[in-house]
């Protein structure tokens, strides 16, 4: 029992004094250890048992449940995913428009009323006469300031006297549910409904993992259906059909030794961390992306800092926590591209080359991939020396053999017989739209008349899995390509005909193939109407595995009766 003890000890610490006596790590650790022997009572310390109780006690209409984590579920459904933010959870209740209440979640069942504590960014009156409650997390974004946890900082400013120190101390609200999901069908609904009534959202995306690189502390991934139908089932202590993934906590301590610059088909210049290595999770890792200058500056990471990592997801190396900084620590910084000499400007959060240039082979490079056209390496790319990729198409078999030699023969038929096998989705993909991979491309072209409709914003934005700034980026993008490149697309004799949109055709695929499925499957399955699901369900017409394929996707074939096929066979079929 000395665990249980333990455990009641740290809640207690935690939850009423703000003052934790053990890591985050270390808590999860211990409750998971408990759950097994006593699963009651961490039901009711997930539930807010060891609130404090010096505050009036309000009832929430509907209960506030936890949310469960489970690191193995697979969605089987349209979801969107956003980070379990980590702070307070509070609740508003408006009444006919007017905030009357701001309360904790307590117990899950009675909440306490910190109504009187100024916060930011919460609305006191909505644009109408609304009965409405909104749910979400209390944040601070000056806690580093204040040398302690970020969720000690917040719980602790609200249990203040001082009602103006939450305000003063930079406490924010993010919102994130609504009890509108009886009223709207769909969960991305209740988020634009938040947005227009000047809600702060957390960020979030549909049918993807957002990933784990953010400002503000989280400490998992909530994943959620986004038809509100599946929202109304839960247990007593948690929703059914909401849950959460964490970052298993097996970290290790190393050092920033340098930094590696690479460099996109764009000239988007990303600093990669190489540290002295270490081994974790039974990989030894030596390099960290450290994705932007932007997030550099916002960790304030440098060269010569000692750091502790942990990998998101299992898979990708990141920086948990900057464990020292020490004086002789040297920044990060570029101003010149290593390769032309140009200045480096900054395109939104993005390091690039000013030198609209000097990407451009491996732009090509890129496209010949998609495409289909073999034995267009780098190397053979930079003898030909092309302003663009569409330029390929002017080139004679003579003049191929003269730069490239014999392979400029082989070549000059691959790139001729890509005009015939590339259809409009792998095209574009190729022409490199930014953000969007051809996946996604080929669920917005399929929901358009004509091509024109990449312009209009309305449109894109309805379609499945198109956020604000996917359809943005992809209307400006489609303004140039439109007068300049697409001319010479239908000159060259490009089938331009959209994908007919699918009507329920969907395989799912598991374990790893010797192709890519965006460079090679899906090319093939185009032409069939089929499209790959990201996992298995009931309206999958097929499983195809390859080498160590998921146990729990298979699982699923058979509990549906979906036929399971070796890739090989699979790929057999479709030739």
């Amino acid at each position: 029992m000395a665990r249980v003890q333990k455990l009641l000890n740290a809640a207690y610490h935690y939850y009423v004094l703000a003052d934790p006596i053990i890591s985050d790590a270390e808590y999860d650790k211990l409750y998971d250890e408990v759950k097994i022997i006593n699963p009651e009572l961490c039901n009711k310390i997930n539930l807010g048992y060891f609130e404090g109780n010096s505050t009036v006690k309000v009832k929430h209409e509907e209960p506030m449940l936890s949310i469960e984590k489970d690191n193995k579920r697979e969605p089987e459904y349209d979801y969107i995913t956003m980070p379990k933010l980590d702070g307070v959870a509070c609740e508003l209740v408006y009444n006919r428009g007017t905030l009357i209440y701001q309360l904790t979640r307590g117990d899950g069942r009675y909440g306490s009323d910190i109504t009187k504590y100024k916060i930011n960014n919460i609305p006191t009156t909505l644009a109408n006469d609304t009965n409405v409650i909104v749910r979400g997390e209390l944040m601070c974004s000056n806690y580093k300031k204040y040398g302690k946890s970020h969720r000690n900082i917040v719980a602790g400013t609200i249990g203040l006297k001082d009602v103006e120190k939450a305000q003063e101390r930079g406490i924010k609200f993010y919102a994130y549910w609504t009890s509108l999901h009886t009223k709207l069908s769909t969960y991305t609904n209740e988020l634009v409904w938040l947005l227009e009534n000047d809600f702060y959202v957390p960020p979030y995306v549909v049918n993807d993992f957002i990933g784990f690189n953010f400002s503000f502390p989280v400490d998992g991934i909530v994943y959620r259906y986004t038809d509100n139908k599946y929202y109304g089932e839960y247990t007593a202590h948690h929703y059914k059909n909401i849950w959460c993934w964490k970052p298993e906590q097996n970290t290790k301590e190393s050092k920033i030794m340098g930094i590696d610059w690479t460099v996109s088909k764009n000239s988007v210049f990303t600093p990669v961390a190489l540290i002295d290595p270490v081994d974790i999770d039974e990989t030894t890792v030596k390099r960290i992306n450290l994705m932007s200058m932007s997030y550099i500056q916002e960790k304030d990471i440098a060269i010569g800092d000692t750091i502790l990592i942990h990998k998101a997801k299992g898979i990708i190396p990141e920086i948990a926590e900057i464990l020292e900084r020490p004086e002789d620590r040297k920044a990060i910084y570029l101003d010149k591209c290593p390769k032309c000499g140009s200045p480096l400007i900054f395109k939104g959060i993005y390091l690039t080359c000013s030198n609209s240039l000097c990407a451009i082979d491996k732009q090509i490079e890129f496209f010949a991939k998609t495409v289909g056209i073999k034995g267009l390496a780098i190397k053979n790319v930079e003898k030909l020396n092309l302003s663009n990729a569409l330029r390929l198409y002017e080139l004679s078999e003579d003049y191929l053999i003269e730069i490239l030699g014999k392979i400029g023969e082989t070549i000059y038929k691959e790139i001729q017989n890509s005009i015939k096998t590339t259809n409009i989705v792998t095209l574009l993909a190729a022409c490199n739209p930014p953000r969007i991979k051809e996946t996604l491309l080929r669920v917005i072209l399929s929901n358009i008349k004509d091509l024109d409709e990449l312009l209009d914003y309305n449109k894109l934005i309805n379609i499945n899995g198109v956020g604000d700034i996917i359809a943005t980026g992809l209307i400006d993008w489609y303004q140039d390509f439109r007068v300049i490149s697409l001319p010479i697309i239908k000159a060259i004799g490009f089938d331009l005909s959209l994908p007919k949109k699918s009507k329920g055709k969907f395989i799912a695929v598991s374990g790893t193939m010797p192709e890519k499925r965006s460079d090679f499957i899906i090319r093939m399955l185009n032409s069939y109407n089929i499209e790959i699901k990201s996992s298995v369900t009931k309206t999958c017409k097929l499983l195809v595995i390859g080498e160590k394929p998921s146990q729990s996707k298979i699982n699923k074939a058979k509990k549906y009766n979906i036929p399971i096929v070796d890739y090989y066979e699979f790929i057999k079929d479709l030739q």
